[in-house]
Order: structure tokens, then sequence, then C-alpha cells
């Protein structure tokens, strides 16, 4: 049996959008914490994040504070990760394998470099240096990504098959040139019937092409057979849940619907987007679920399901004939066994 390795992360975030934590507490708990050492060209002075304005071709060199509180020297791994749009369709700020979109111009691991490792003596702080090489072009917008300071209990050890728990700090990072605001667009790109979150779902690729993040956004539609939408209609609305997107980044809008089988055929969707600045965007798409993908779907979704591809009328003549010959074969063994017991009884009366 293949073993697998399931990954517990407490995230003590200093990011963007983040409520103000219990320091203290939860550094007792993980016993480490990482803070970031703000520079003069900080923008915005009230957040703990680093929040830069920079100058094409600019270099500079940022440090965060990594401190061991506790009693044994620790070796951290230290990431930069570009901003993505997770699943749940917010901005994500962890190490990822998400797909960006073609806009996306300038890579924060083509403009940053730093030692992927530091190790820090019991009760000691020391600094991570991180440097940041502005491309040369000037650029509006912003480029977003997160800093990621993470303990691994396990490091060094083999744990396959294990649960293992790791805790990591996230620091904002955000670089700018300008107050230059870039106008938001959203593009839509290949909807089909898919599994999401264990339930069928219909899965809408929404894509920001444009170097800034979008917030408050709010989701709303229908879905429908071509051609029959007064018959078949299947509305949504993912409204007042603050979901937002990375800068150039693509998110694969979910439109849960339940554990209902997938059916087949010529499909359409209805999307409306808004934000919190009074954008909208509206899509009209059609798509087509394949019989191949309703079944393999309707396979994961529906528990029991043993749909082998055959007609139902198929399987209602062969219960039928099936039936019918038990119960031919049934009055044809009591038949005989009643001529036997009539021979039986004669044969004893002539003697």
């Amino acid at each position: 049996m293949k073993k697998l390795t399931i990954s517990f992360i407490l995230l003590l975030t200093t990011l963007l959008t983040a409520l103000p934590l219990s320091a203290q507490a939860e550094e007792g708990n993980v016993g480490f914490s990482a803070h970031a050492i703000l520079p003069d060209n900080q923008v915005n002075k009230e957040v703990t994040y680093f929040d830069l304005r920079m100058e094409p071709n600019q270099k500079q060199i940022i440090q965060v504070e990594v401190i061991n509180n506790s009693s044994e020297e620790t070796t951290f791994d230290v990431n930069v990760n570009q901003a993505t749009t997770n699943e749940s369709g917010f901005i994500d700020y962890e190490k990822t394998d998400s797909m960006f979109d073609e806009s996306l111009k300038y890579p924060i691991d083509e403009i940053v470099t730093y030692e992927k490792e530091v190790t820090v003596p019991a009760k000691t702080a020391q600094m991570v240096d991180i440097e940041i090489a502005m491309p040369a072009e000037k650029y509006d917008g912003e480029i977003l990504a997160g800093i990621q300071v993470l303990k691994d209990p396990n490091r060094g050890e083999d744990t396959t098959g294990q649960i293992t728990n790791l805790f990591a700090y996230l620091i904002a990072l955000r670089l700018t040139e300008s107050d230059v605001k870039v106008p938001r667009e959203l593009q839509l790109d290949n909807v089909s019937g898919q599994v999401a979150f264990g339930k069928s779902a219909i899965v809408a690729q929404v894509i920001n092409p444009t170097m800034t993040s979008i917030k408050k956004m709010n989701y709303e539609g229908v879905v429908y057979q071509k051609g029959k939408k007064d018959s078949t209609t299947e509305k949504f609305a993912y409204v007042d849940k603050e979901m937002s997107m990375a800068p150039n980044s693509i998110y694969d809008f979910a439109i849960d619907l339940g554990e209902k089988a997938m059916k087949s055929g010529d499909y359409v969707l209805e999307l409306q987007v808004s934000d919190g600045e009074d954008n909208v965007w509206n899509f009209t798409e059609e798509f087509t679920v394949t019989a191949e993908e309703a079944k393999a779907i309707n396979k994961i979704v529906i528990p029991g399901s043993t749909d082998k591809g055959l007609p139902g009328w198929v399987a209602v003549v062969a219960g039928a004939f099936l039936g019918i010959l038990v119960l031919g074969l049934i009055l044809l063994y009591s038949k005989k066994r009643n001529r036997k017991v009539s021979v039986t009884s004669n044969e004893e009366e002539l003697a």
C-alpha cells in the first residue's frame, strides 16, 4: 500500500489582511518567532509586513529576524513564495505548485536571492538577509510574495507514512514603484465538469492578468443545460466571503453541485463577478461534459455507484428474463417431483 505523509501547518501570519496576533502566546507554543525589520523605504509604517517603494534596477537587502526560543539549536527552512490564489478563493503566501497566468512578467524567484536555510543557536536571534534586485523595466502595480520561515521538528528523519507537524511564520512582501492605479481585469477560461472537495462541481478557470490584487470578490450566476434554462437551472451565490485574487494568478472557481450525479451534455455557465470597488464582470460560456467525464465523476461522488455504462433498459430486460428463467425451472422441478410420487403410490397399491 502506498504510504502518505500528512503535514499540519500552523501559520502565524503577518500578512496584508491578517488580524493582530497574540505573539507571545504563539511564540511559546512553537518555540520560535520571525519578524520583519522594516527599512526606511517602507510605505505603510503601521503594518508589520514589508511594503516597499522601489526603483527600476534598485538593489536592496532586507532582513528578517528569526528568534529561537527553544533550548536546542534549530535549523529553519526559508522560502520566498509568489502570492497565489488558493482553491478556496483567497490570496495565499505558502509555497505551492499553483500555475500562474502568462501575464506574470516578474516572478519573485528571479528578483530575490537568499539562503534557503538558517541555523540558530538556542535562546538566540539571527538575521536572515534577502537581497532584492528590481527589474530594469519600470512597472505600475505590485509584486506580491510571502517570506516563509518554517520549522520541521522531524527534520532529517524518515517520516514516511507518519503525520508530521510543521510550524511556519509568513511575512508578506509587497514591492511597488509608483502610486499609479492599475485598472482591474478578469478573464474566464476552460469551464468543465470536475470533482471538487469530494463533490460534483462545475469548475471555471478565472484569471487575473493584471499586476494588482483584487479583494472583496463575489461570485453569482447559474448553470443550465443548453436550450433548457427554464427547466435545468442550477443557481449559485458566493457573496460576502471577502474572497480575493493575487496579481497574475489563476483561480479554479468550483460551483458546488453536491452529491448529485453528473449528466453528460452541453451546458451554459452565466457568471457575474464583482469586487469591493464596484467593478462588475459578466461572462457567458458554453461547455460540454462528455459521457466518459460524467462516468468518472459519478464513480467518485456517488457512494456505491456500479455504473458499467449500460443503458438502464438493458438491466431491466435482463432482470426480467432471469426471473422468468428461475420461475420456469422451479415449476419444471415441481412437476417432475409430483409425477414421481404418483408412480410410487400406484406401485404400492399393485403389490
